[in-house]
């Protein structure tokens, strides 16, 4: 993967190390696994006033297409797996879809 960020939409939001490492990893796991990756934003935010829930959006960038998912949770770990855990499934779909693409080509010709 060329870039990725890891954006705090606020100055309140209080991420602990382990969850910077945790998103570190899996943003270099989607990258050595997903090739075509280019960029991951990761936006985190903690809202306050409705029971300190957590969100996390992240967005991967691949030719021709935008990859999101978004998630609240009472816990940055939790909402940070379930987002990471759909967008793995979104680039498996995609993978299979272009393999399959690839296959009806190679038919055809």
């Amino acid at each position: 993967m060329k870039t990725y960020e890891i954006l705090l939409n606020s100055s309140s939001v209080n991420t602990s190390p382990e969850i910077q490492h945790y998103l570190h990893n899996r943003i270099e796991q989607i990258g050595r696994d997903y090739k075509n990756v280019e960029r991951c934003e990761v936006v985190l935010q903690q809202n306050t006033l409705h029971n300190a829930t957590c969100e996390v959006k992240v967005r991967l960038f691949v030719p021709r297409h935008v990859y999101s998912a978004y998630v609240n949770s009472n816990n940055f770990r939790i909402a940070a797996e379930m987002v990471f855990d759909d967008l793995s499934n979104q680039l498996l779909e995609l993978k299979e879809r272009m393999t399959d693409n690839m296959e009806f080509s190679a038919k055809i010709h």
